[in-house]
């Protein structure tokens, strides 16, 4: 069940008046419309001077949100001095005792998302728009995480509990089991050494803006250290309804990818498939209906079985 922090709506009007913003949406009428789901209030804000902003602020009593929170928010604090163009701009963030608030860019276009249906784009995207996208996943390689020291590594023990974890579900047959195990520990070492670079955590369409020949990736709650084919893959995945799209950016990131990275890539792209896909294999998302969450279950078995095959068999999905 969800718990809300205590008292957070008045904590939350308190600063927004000591930062003199006035929200599109206030915080009470956010948590009426969202029945309180939402692990974080966000609206549309105005200074005295009429600019526009966006704010976020935690709603939900939770060490996970917390965590995630404050990542960004010690991130925007970098991203205040240090910027890049793939990210909004920051101008201020507050780790308070009980709580955690962000100010960030406004942008006039909303992400790809397709408001009332998840996992939908909103709109078609084009072939410079899919580069333009691989470009900046591309460039993610090229973020120095010395500049972010707080980020965590990646937990390498999760792709290690798989075989117990697809075994439990009755997902394989003996057979693919063993096949997975011998895949994990050939590859383990790949999986060490590239666990080095920037990544988003969370790269889906809900969390990327494109809009005058530019792109803007947003909410970094779960930025982390992982390896570089993580966000492609992650990405690629939650496309599962957008097959057309998915399988442009796969391909547009693999021909620009340096040719030396290319066969690190191809099994990384697996290892990673095999952690999102049963990872999503499981979820239920609350926004979708029975038939829809099996229609999703039914894509992330089949990422799993062709997982252990090649990249080549994946890339058909």
């Amino acid at each position: 069940m969800v718990k809300l922090i205590p008292k957070i709506t008045e904590k939350i009007n308190e600063v927004l008046k000591k930062e003199e913003l006035t929200p599109l949406e206030t915080p009470e009428r956010f948590l009426k419309r969202t029945h309180g789901r939402k692990h974080r209030y966000s609206t549309v804000c105005q200074d005295k001077k009429g600019r526009r902003f966006i704010f976020y602020a935690r709603l939900h009593d939770s060490p996970f949100e917390k965590e995630r929170m404050t990542t960004e928010v010690k991130l925007a604090k970098v991203l205040m001095k240090k910027r890049y163009d793939l990210f909004p701009r920051y101008f201020k963030g507050e780790i308070k005792k009980d709580f955690e608030w962000i100010l960030r860019e406004y942008f006039d276009e909303d992400p790809l998302e397709d408001r009332k249906n998840i996992e939908r784009l909103k709109r078609k995207i084009s072939q410079e728009e899919i580069l333009r996208i691989c470009k900046a996943l591309l460039k993610f390689q090229k973020i120095k995480i010395i500049n972010f020291p707080f980020l965590k590594k990646f937990d390498l023990k999760k792709y290690l509990q798989l075989p117990e974890q697809i075994e439990k579900e009755k997902i394989f047959s003996g057979e693919r089991l063993r096949k997975l195990e011998e895949f994990l520990k050939k590859n383990f070492k790949i999986l060490k050494k590239e666990n080095e670079y920037f990544c988003h955590g969370d790269l889906q369409i809900g969390n990327i803006i494109l809009f005058d020949k530019k792109i803007k990736i947003i909410d970094l709650e779960s930025a982390q250290i992982s390896n570089f084919a993580f966000d492609v893959c992650f990405l690629w995945g939650r496309l599962w309804r957008e097959r057309k799209v998915a399988r442009k950016i796969l391909d547009n990131f693999y021909k620009i990818l340096p040719r030396n990275k290319k066969e690190t890539f191809e099994v990384l792209f697996r290892l990673n498939s095999l952690f999102v896909g049963f990872h999503s294999f499981v979820q239920k998302p609350k926004e979708y209906d029975k038939k829809t969450i099996q229609e999703r279950k039914r894509f992330f078995l089949n990422v799993l079985r062709k997982s252990l095959e090649s990249l080549e068999e994946l890339k058909k999905l």
